[in-house]
């Protein structure tokens, strides 16, 4: 059985750009959502 590192490295990339993705849209909603509290609260 032969490992195909292109293909490692390619779901390494993959995981790592999804996990940066999720991050700063999670940054982002958490932001967003603090700003309306703060909006909201007297």
């Amino acid at each position: 059985m032969e490992l195909d590192w292109g293909m490692i490295l390619n779901q390494y990339i993959r995981a790592i750009g999804w996990s940066i993705a999720a991050s700063v849209g999670f940054a982002f909603g958490i932001g967003i959502a603090l700003k309306v509290f703060d909006l909201l609260s007297p």
